[in-house]
């Protein structure tokens, strides 16, 4: 979803991108946070910066009240990740004024990090 909008920057008025990780040597895909970055509001989060960190530091969820939502009626969220997760970012989300329907969220319970790393995803040894 974020590399069709940053291809296609004509159909989106503003896209804020909120990742958060566990620990520093957890956050993957740099060099597709590199490329968001350069074309979005950009948060990376861990949720402890055991190591030496520059970038922020908490729940994901924490960043989320610091979002400024224009038109809460014109704007959607897509929010993926572990059900405790969603369930606090959609709460979040609908004290910005978020309308229920314009909240996506991912239905995979297993799935944690979305991409294999952690390993959540896996079934049986596939």
């Amino acid at each position: 979803m974020i590399n069709y909008f940053r291809d296609r920057p004509e159909r989106v008025r503003k896209l804020d991108v909120l990742a958060g990780f566990k620990t520093p040597s957890a956050v993957i895909c740099s060099g597709d946070i590199q490329s968001c970055e350069q074309c979005f509001n950009t948060i990376i989060t861990v949720d402890d910066a055991c190591v030496p960190w520059s970038g922020c530091e908490g729940l994901v969820t924490n960043f989320i009240p610091d979002l400024e939502i224009g038109d809460p009626e014109s704007t959607h969220a897509v929010v993926v990740g572990p059900p405790v997760m969603l369930r606090f970012a959609v709460q979040e989300l609908l004290k910005k004024g978020l309308f229920e329907d314009r909240i996506w969220i991912s239905l995979e319970r297993s799935m944690h990090c979305g991409l294999g790393k952690c390993g959540h995803c896996r079934i049986e040894d596939r």
